[in-house]
């Protein structure tokens, strides 16, 4: 059974690639705009990441790789 928060398939075909991929173009041009939003969406995304070990330790390279690994 799904939780109230999750979609399923026939739900997510609304968010076809090209709505997807607009809002991926809308969200960059917001954030260059207000870094506050920015903050608060990778906020979120960090901690959605909690369980994905992985993926968060891919997030840390790049970072580390850009900013150096004392960041």
């Amino acid at each position: 059974m799904m939780k109230p928060n999750e979609m399923n398939d026939r739900q997510f075909l609304g968010w076809n690639t090209q709505v997807r991929n607009q809002l991926v173009l809308d969200l960059y041009d917001t954030c260059k705009q207000d870094g506050e939003i920015l903050e608060a969406i990778l906020d979120e995304y960090v901690y959605l990441l909690k369980d994905n070990t992985e993926r968060l330790d891919e997030l840390q390279g790049w970072t580390n790789e850009t900013l150096g690994e004392d960041n």
